[in-house]
């Protein structure tokens, strides 16, 4: 009986192993490997010849723009100035990134002009892309822009005046709608 049990156990253990060694031949590992590549957002100004509405043998201010800081920041001057002229420089905002982005903010730096100067981007005539809050620029593209600079009565002799524009970029699939509030129809 003894030899019975034995061979008993024997079997039984072979045939959990082989049932183990069956398990073991169904299983099996599978890797992944994979690849990420991230996009750049980047823009750069170019500045074109500006001119004025001074007339014609009086013409005697100018406004001229350059890029510092590896196109980054546009510098505007406009020197021998006088009131109420109006000044005129285009300025092309370039993606030099690899995905489309949207201007979500322009500022100009008001702190070196006369009280009351009226700055702005006219649209492109050729109906192009504007540099306006909320257009999308894709990759190898620019918003155009032809910035307006009126100096009203509070413009001082003897004076070159010098501002900054910044605009901010952001990927196009992070940008911040900003909607103007809605008008009070009255309820509290």
């Amino acid at each position: 009986m003894m030899k019975k049990t034995m061979a008993m156990f024997f079997t039984i253990m072979l045939a959990v192993s082989l049932v183990g060694v069956a398990y073991g031949l169904w299983s099996e590992t599978l890797v992944i490997n994979g690849k990420v590549y991230t996009g750049e957002v980047d823009a750069e100004w170019t500045v074109g010849e500006g001119w004025d509405t001074e007339i014609p043998g009086k013409d005697y201010s100018n406004i001229t723009g350059y890029v510092t800081d590896g196109g980054k920041v546009l510098v505007v001057e406009v020197k021998n100035a006088y009131p109420c002229i109006d000044y005129y420089l285009p300025v092309d905002i370039n993606n030099t990134g690899t995905i489309p982005w949207i201007i979500q903010n322009i500022t100009v730096d008001f702190s070196n002009l006369p009280e009351g100067t009226e700055i702005s981007f006219a649209p492109d005539p050729e109906l192009n892309p504007d540099i306006a809050i909320g257009v999308q620029v894709h990759p190898n593209q620019e918003a155009y822009g032809l910035l307006h600079v009126h100096l009203n009565n509070n413009a001082t002799e003897l004076t070159t005046y010098t501002f900054t524009v910044t605009v901010t970029v952001w990927q196009w699939n992070e940008y911040l709608m900003v909607y103007p509030p809605l008008p009070n129809d009255g309820a509290e």
